[in-house]
Formats: C-alpha cells, structure tokens, sequence
C-alpha cells in the first residue's frame, strides 16, 4: 500500500544522505534523486539514489519503522562518506525550489564555515522548512548544525539511549542526546551496530513528528521538545558592554598624556572614526611645545603637544581618551585618572580610560559616560561544550620576542594598507587603544590590563571572535599578541607567557609575522619560530629587526647579519622605506 496516497497530511521530510537501499523494506515509500559533481562549476542530476553505504538507508528505515512521513532523499555520496560542501550547497539550493518541504535531515556537516550554505540555510528557514542537523562527533562545531536556524543534534555520556535528551538554550547546540548503539537496518539486508549524533537526528526527528502541536518553525519544535526533555539547560548570558557602542559615540576627543601607548593614535587619526583636537602631556616630560612629528619621525602629524595644566574644559570635546597613567602619577604623586575623571564629571563629559577605572566612577554608568578595556567571563560563549570553531578566514598573526618593537603600529599599517586597496579586514586587537582605530573586537592582556581571564578563557574568546569574524564574511583577519611569545627564562612568573600561549592557540593563524630586536640570540629566535610552528599551521611570512636592544644586561651584539643569511628576503628592518607596502605585499601574495 502507498503511504502517501493514504495519509496526504503526511509530513515531507528530505533527507540529504548516501540514498536507499532499492531491496529495502520502505524502496516503494521514497522517491529522491542524486546529485553528482559534473564538469567546471556544473551539477549532474540524476533519478538514481540507490545507496552504496549504507547510511542514508539506516536513518530512513530509522524514521519510518516509528513515524509515517512522506521521504524525499537527495543522495550526495557514492563510495566514501566525506562531505563535499560544494554537493551539499547544491542539494540545499535544490531544495530551494521545492514545495511544502517540513524537514530537512541532515546527518552530516563540514567542519569549515560556509558563507553560502548559511544563506541557503536562511532560506529554507524563512521557507518554512524545519532544519535539524548532526554536530561533529569528533566534537568541533560543524555545519549546518551550528547555524543558529537549525536544530543542532550533539551527543553525551549523561544519558544511555537516544531517547533521553536535554534541550540547551544557548546559541549553538540545541539537544544533546544518549550516544546510544543502534541495531541498523544496512543496505543489502545487512545489520550493522553503530552510534553517533548522526542517527540521534533521526530520533530527535521522530519525538517532533509525534507531538500532537502545532510546529512550523525551529522555535515550535525546540517547545515540543522541551515537554520530552530530561532537563532543560538555560544560563542566562549576562550582558556586556560592548567598547564598540561607545566608540561609536565619540565625536571630538583630546588625548593624554602623550605616552607609548598614544603614539599610535597620533599616527593613524585616519584610522579613527573621530577627530582628535587637542594631545596633552604633563610638562615633566619635557614633550609639551614640541610637534608629534618632531618626536615621532616616522609619521607627519604637526599638532603641538599642550599643557595638561592649561586644559579648556569648555572646549566643545565630548571625550577624554586617557592613556595608562599610574607611572607619572606615581612619579609627580598626583592622582591623575582621578583628577580627570573629576573634571569630566563637573564637565559632562565622558571618558575612554586605558586604565580601569570604576571605582573613581561610582554612580556612573560604564558604557555611557565612561569606558575602559576589559574582558570577563559574562563575555564567554555559553553552552558550547568545549567546541572548538576551525577557523576558515585567512588569519595573520604578529607576534614578537619581547615589547616595543612596533608590533601594533604593523597591525596599523597592513590594515590601512589592504584597506586601501578594498580588502574587508576584521581585527582583534589586544592593546587598549584597539577599539580606536576600529578593529572588531579587543581582548586587552598586556600591560597593566583589566582581563580577568585565565589561559583556557582566552583560547574560547578568541575561537568566538574568529567565529563571529568569519560569519561576518570578512577577507582577512589580523591580530597581534603582546610582549614575549615564549619565556627567555623560568627565574619569575612574570615571565611565563601561558597567556600568549592562550592566544596562540584561539587565534589559531595560518600565518605569522615575527618581530624581534637585533641583540636576541639567534637560538631564542629559532625556538621562538620552531614553537609556533609546533602548535598552530601558521607559516612565517616575514621577520621584523626593531633596533631597540631589548635588554640592557644581554651582551651588545647586532644580529641583523647573521639573521639576514638564514632568513634572506623573508627579513626586514623595522625603519625599512615603504615596509608596510612590502609586508601588504607579501600577505596579499601568500594568500592568493
């Protein structure tokens, strides 16, 4: 008998798979086709889906020995199961086109994220068509089933069968079942035990078509589910301020005192979405009267550095950007921060600190009238249950050896630069000032930080933002760590570098640009290489000689030379004419 001609308020599930078996129990029930690669960028359609596997065959027989539904399968696979994302966009565009589709199962997923499979599954979703999909069993994120319009099926230990499962209200995996053994129905009348999230799909699946609701939508089935749920796990994400809202906010702005770390801000103005009026210092330093471009030759801003004294606080400015401060205020024995944040108070108006400051700020609201850097654990992703994101972005790192060797003004220039010639750059920044200049994201670690995260919180932090980065389409992103890549010694925990270690390992690059001064020892520079090597696939791209001695008890040697013969054209000084060409140039060549 034909189940579809008896019950036309069946259900239509497609099912994308290996196919079915045509000597199997349910041959006369399905209909389907196969999609095979054909020449050039050309789709091959064909009526045939009988399976060679084995897969597609256990999940349909699966489903339709507990629930009746109408089955269309789309078989994408011929001798080995290995998920072709390019088969699978074409069974997704396919089902496009197609009516009245409920369900799309799909047991099967590609580690890497694809622009174009989320469009088409954004699609499918406003169609109206339910998408439930199975996660890695390796346990990386996956997709489809990290889409936040599918229903992402994971599978635990907690539980013994498939039929007991908890419903999760994060933003990326949605149930997570028994890792139950099944006894299957194989193609050619075989039977075969096996597991995995891929046939949890299948029973996730079969507790939706029983319930007696109404569910047209992900949020309908996810409530069904919710009434056969051992548990329902919610964590509340506590919201966090975002620096980007508030940089955004920023019109006209002084800056003080005139230290490392606002160098940056004077040689790239052009990269801030504000105008900077007025740069301030204290005159101790012996800087106030003088031209940025007389103190900093490479860049040819000519704005006189003022008197922190001589402030007009009636000026129409609405930001104070306030560098870190502790070391004159200790030296002067004046409270600096304090004394501005007073002044910003009585003056309406707001501050962007480098330094935290909130208790100086009490009964004001951080995010409105003041800001600074920092990165806490509300910010982690939630219920992700150690999933890892497989970056798919080109990503470049710039590392180095110690500090001040001009790692972020390299960030600075290939982001001005690749701007320039119409690249769309995300950047995680890890110096205070990031936001500034309009990377996407900052994660600030190095001096006198506000992070609160320990090594393990920062690799998850920065899998998100690479995460969040990739579904942003972006071509590039670009990051650079701070001070030190490994320890040059084990006499003090300040200079164990387990936090670069972190970084390292949630950036995951596939690229790296090495900044090292000219008196590191060539074997400190060689480990330095062998260990990002080791850990991540980055390959170094390009080798930066700062000329600062970076330690003023190390024997006085130049290694440029040396350095130059083992590492040739990869090898640049950091004062070389147009290196920030040179260096766009090498990124853009490695990555074509």
């Amino acid at each position: 008998m034909d189940r579809k001609k008896a019950d036309s308020k069946l259900k239509k599930v497609v099912i994308i798979d290996t196919g079915y078996d045509y000597s199997g129990k349910y041959k006369d029930d399905i209909s389907g086709i196969e999609i095979k690669k054909g020449t050039k960028d050309v789709f091959d359609l064909s009526s045939d889906f009988h399976d060679e596997i084995g897969h597609g065959t256990a999940i349909i027989n699966m489903i339709l020995k507990e629930q009746q539904c109408e089955i269309f399968v789309i078989k994408i696979f011929s001798k080995e199961q290995i998920t072709d994302g390019q088969l699978l966009n074409a069974g997704l565009r396919y089902i496009c086109d197609m009516k009245d589709v409920n369900f799309l199962v799909i047991s099967l997923g590609v580690r890497q994220y694809d622009f174009e499979m989320q469009l088409l599954v954004q699609r499918l979703a406003k169609n109206g068509t339910i998408i439930i999909s199975a996660f890695d069993n390796m346990g990386c994120v996956s997709y489809p089933a990290g889409f936040e319009e599918v229903i992402g099926v994971d599978v635990t230990e907690k539980y013994r069968t498939g039929n007991e499962f908890d419903v999760y209200s994060g933003d990326l995996i949605d149930v997570r079942g028994g890792n139950e053994f099944y006894r299957l129905d194989w193609v050619g009348q075989k039977k075969m035990i096996l597991g995995g999230s891929s046939f949890l799909v299948a029973k996730i699946l079969i507790q939706i078509l029983k319930s007696s609701e109404l569910v047209t939508n992900k949020e309908q089935a996810i409530r069904s589910l919710c009434k056969s749920a051992q548990q329902i796990i919610e964590k509340k994400k506590t919201k966090h301020i975002q620096g980007t809202e508030f940089v955004r906010q920023i019109k006209r702005a002084i800056v003080f005192p005139f230290n490392k770390e606002i160098h940056s801000i004077a040689a790239f103005e052009e990269l801030c979405d504000f105008e900077v009026i007025g740069y301030f210092d204290v005159k101790y330093n012996l800087k106030v009267g003088k031209k940025i471009n007389e103190i900093l030759e490479y860049c040819d801003n000519e704005k006189v550095i003022q008197d922190y004294e001589e402030i007009d606080w009636n000026t129409d400015f609405d930001t104070v950007i306030c560098g870190h401060v502790g070391k004159i205020s200790l030296a002067i024995g004046n409270d600096y921060l304090g004394e501005i944040v007073k002044k910003c108070k009585i003056n309406n108006k707001k501050l962007y600190s480098f330094d935290r400051c909130v208790e100086k700020y009490k009964y004001f609201r951080y995010g409105k009238d003041f800001y600074f850097p920092q990165n806490v654990a509300a910010e982690l992703p939630i219920l992700r249950c150690g999933k890892m994101v497989l970056n798919s972005t080109p990503t470049l790192a710039v590392l180095g050896t110690s500090s001040r060797q001009g790692k972020f003004t390299i960030q600075l220039q290939l982001m001005k630069e690749l701007r320039k010639r119409g690249f769309v750059v995300g950047g995680i920044g890890t110096e205070p000032s990031a936001l500034l200049y309009g990377f996407t994201y900052m994660l600030s670690y190095g001096y006198q930080n506000c992070c609160k995260l320990n090594s393990d919180q920062i690799i998850l932090m920065l899998n998100e933002m690479t995460r969040k980065l990739q579904m942003e389409n972006v071509d590039i992103i670009i990051s650079g760590a701070q001070s030190g890549t490994i320890p040059e010694n084990m006499l003090n925990l300040s200079m164990y570098t387990s936090k670069q270690l972190g970084y390292l390992l949630g950036l995951n690059p596939d690229a790296y640009i090495l900044c090292v001064n000219r008196n590191d020892d060539i074997s400190y520079i060689e480990k330095t290489i062998q260990f990002v090597n080791s850990i991540t696939e980055a390959k170094l791209v390009a080798i930066v000689v700062c000329n600062i001695e970076s330690n003023r008890f190390r024997e006085k040697k130049d290694n440029y030379k040396k350095l130059s013969n083992k590492y040739g054209e990869k090898i640049f000084p950091l004062e070389e004419y147009n290196l920030s060409e040179k260096l766009t140039k090498i990124v853009i060549d490695y990555y074509k």
